[in-house]
């Protein structure tokens, strides 16, 4: 298994999560197992972002397809997300 983490500040929670919410599709496509969404506790706009997909492969899909830079920018993200993939050992 594999964890996909994104950290990114958005310009407003509010109008950041419908959109996080209609990208379902593109999470299910690349094989999306789970997802949860954090803040931090001082600035409910800074987000941690996590995914698990069953492979590295299919995480490294999601995190490269043009839809989901397409989604962030739609959904006001303020700069680079910092994306991070976490293979799981044993």
């Amino acid at each position: 298994m594999a964890t996909l983490i994104v950290k990114h500040t958005v310009g407003d929670y509010g109008s950041w999560r419908p959109v996080y919410d209609d990208a379902d599709p593109l999470r299910t496509q690349h094989g999306c197992t789970a997802k949860r969404v954090l803040r931090t506790a001082d600035d409910p706009n800074t987000l941690l972002v996590l995914h698990e997909f069953p492979s590295v492969t299919q995480a490294e899909a999601f995190a490269n397809d043009p839809d989901l830079k397409t989604a962030m920018q739609k959904a006001g993200v303020t700069g680079p997300p910092r994306i991070e993939i976490y293979d799981e050992v044993d």
